[in-house]
């Protein structure tokens, strides 16, 4: 779903579902595109969404920005979750959504962000106002993945100040966030939590000890 739609490459058009098709081609009018979503230009308010088919835990949004034109018109945008009570529920309304992130000036090529908190919900919506310093403005977007667990507690991680982590999994990664520790904790069997160590260091362990004291960047599902 997305607030309008235009005519791409031999009269095809750019629609929604482009965006969340599995390919992250950016190079919007490659041969035997249109690859990416595209809204009709100079529309006061552009929106494109999703629907997930059921709610789930949102952790992490990749946006694939288009590269071959107009790349910064991805700009001030907002994303926003609904949690719908309804299966034909259709109404964007912002005040009804949860906001997720606003990003602040132009997009890179490649965005993953994560939401300010925890959102459970179903619809994903990716909101842009009107930019009135182009000469045409639009909203297009060529991959949109999202990151989520169906659980509600599955993949949530909280930092723990009495416990120290042991039995190592002998599982580590290398400069890596803590979403990205958390993704592999969570798809590794008999991962409880990890530790985060300078320089991004991810360890993963099976199982934890009570400590006094603060005990280090070690989280486990809460």
């Amino acid at each position: 779903m997305q607030s309008s739609t235009t005519v791409g490459e031999a009269n095809r058009p750019a629609k929604s579902s482009l965006a969340n098709d599995g390919s992250s081609e950016q190079n919007y009018i490659a041969p035997g595109g249109p690859f990416c979503s595209h809204t009709l230009e100079d529309e006061a308010n552009y929106w494109w969404a999703l629907d997930l088919g059921q709610e789930y835990n949102i952790n992490t949004i990749t946006i694939y920005n288009r590269r071959d034109c107009c790349g910064a018109r991805l700009a001030d945008f907002f994303i926003y979750i609904y949690n719908p009570q309804i299966n034909t529920w259709t109404n964007f309304d912002d005040e009804q959504g949860q906001l997720c992130f606003y990003h602040n000036g132009a997009a890179q090529a490649v965005l993953s962000i994560a939401c300010n908190r925890i959102i459970r919900g179903r619809f994903v919506k990716i909101l842009k106002e009107y930019q009135y310093f182009y000469n045409t403005d639009a909203l297009t977007l060529c991959e949109v993945e999202i990151f989520a667990d169906h659980t509600p507690d599955e993949g949530i991680y909280c930092k723990q100040i009495n416990k120290q982590a042991i039995l190592s999994l002998q599982k580590n990664l290398k400069n890596a966030t803590r979403i990205r520790c958390a993704h592999f904790c969570r798809d590794t069997d008999n991962c409880l939590g990890f530790q985060m160590a300078n320089g991004g260091q991810c360890s993963l362990f099976q199982t934890s000890m009570h400590v006094h004291g603060i005990s280090g960047e070690y989280y486990e599902r809460c």
